[in-house]
């Protein structure tokens, strides 16, 4: 698992670095693109090993992924519970 972890590890950084990095777009979008390039790449790889890996213990059925095409569905499926969470931050704000 450790080079599987290692990819998405190392796909992370190239992805904040590439799109949270502020400034990049502005002053370095070709490194911004590049950079994002290999962060997919990284994930790609991490995925191929995870297959393979899968493989080896029986496992060949796919995989169900969560959707996180948008916050609030990646927020539901960390099992976060908004609601929650915002009522103790309203909470801690009507203390100020």
């Amino acid at each position: 698992m450790k080079p599987i972890q290692d990819d998405i590890r190392h796909a992370q950084w190239r992805w904040d670095l590439a799109i949270a990095s502020h400034g990049i777009h502005m002053h370095a979008p070709e490194e911004g693109l590049r950079m994002l390039g290999t962060a997919m790449d990284k994930a790609a790889d991490a995925r191929t090993k995870l297959a393979r890996l899968l493989a080896t213990k029986g496992i060949t059925h796919e995989i169900q992924i969560p959707d996180i095409s948008t916050k609030e569905k990646a927020q539901q499926a960390i099992g976060l519970n908004m609601e929650q969470i915002k009522a103790e931050k309203a909470g801690l704000q009507s203390k100020r």
